[in-house]
């Protein structure tokens, strides 16, 4: 049967960096020193107001920086950009270690049971002054932000396929935080954890393929966006090999690859997006669908 995604991407953006060069005259960033401008950009992107905002949604793992001040620890950002923006009517909380997968899947759930009906979902990371990369891989989580502007469709004709999850078999990446002496001598907060691994990229590459062809048994997509963090952990032409489809890749975006691929791909919303996105901290994979 005929079936539409009940989520569609009416606005995309994201920004990512390896420093601070667009940070001028020594400008230390914070967290909405980075989200607001990509969250103003989406909304205008849709002619969406934000007091029309009914969720916000935010992601993300860097230990400070975060809100309005460096001494703020934990992933406080949709407060703040909840304010900054005006949003007043969003009902808003922060996740910490999850993915866009978990979040679009409580993003739905809002949705169908409360009746919301425009979502912003948020990732931003500043953590490249506070958390170093691992010393063995050399695995580190780039700064940038990312969003994604949501719309509910409600239920369609047809049915609508779910997402779904699976894990894989990877030892999963840590952070280990410093003491609090260390932590008041400078700037570092901690850092992460992700030794070299035998066999990693081969493991994530066939996990990933499995998940895709899972979604795809019975389904048709137009456009797929797979979220890489490591180099080789998905293989592009592996991927195409295995669905007939070429997808959208580029590890140097990270966490950030969903709404960066979103963005170019999004058109008038009759199209069929399928997302498949890793949280390292669990070594999980998840896919959801969107209307782009």
């Amino acid at each position: 049967m005929p079936w539409e995604a009940s989520l569609r991407i009416i606005g995309a953006n994201a920004s990512v960096s390896t420093g601070d060069a667009q940070f001028e005259q020594g400008r230390d960033p914070l967290a909405i020193d980075r989200v607001l401008p990509v969250a103003r950009e989406v909304l205008a992107q849709a002619s969406v107001e934000a007091r029309s905002l009914d969720l916000i949604l935010s992601m993300s793992i860097s230990p400070d920086r975060v809100a309005l001040g460096k001494n703020v620890a934990g992933p406080r950002v949709c407060h703040p950009l909840q304010r900054e923006l005006g949003a007043e009517r969003a009902f808003v909380f922060d996740l910490y270690d999850d993915d866009w997968s978990a979040a679009i899947d409580i993003a739905r759930g809002f949705c169908h049971e409360m009746d919301y009906k425009h979502v912003l979902l948020v990732r931003v990371e500043c953590g490249g002054k506070s958390l170093a990369k691992d010393p063995e891989s050399g695995f580190r989580v780039p700064d940038g932000a990312g969003c994604l502007l949501l719309r509910w469709d409600g239920a369609k004709s047809g049915r609508e396929p779910f997402g779904a999850w699976s894990h894989t078999n990877v030892a999963p990446v840590q952070v280990d935080a410093f003491p609090w002496a260390e932590c008041a001598s400078g700037e570092l907060r901690g850092q992460f954890r992700f030794p070299l691994q035998h066999g990693v990229s081969e493991k994530l590459n066939q996990a990933a393929i499995s998940l895709l062809r899972n979604a795809l048994a019975d389904q048709k997509a137009d456009h797929v966006v797979i979220e890489s963090w490591f180099p080789g952990d998905v293989d592009a032409r592996s991927v195409k090999d295995a669905i007939g489809l070429d997808p959208a890749i580029d590890t140097r975006l990270g966490p950030f690859g969903l709404p960066y691929f979103a963005e170019t791909l999004r058109g008038d919303g009759t199209r069929r997006l399928l997302s498949l996105t890793l949280n390292p901290f669990q070594m999980r994979y998840g896919y959801q669908w969107l209307q782009a």
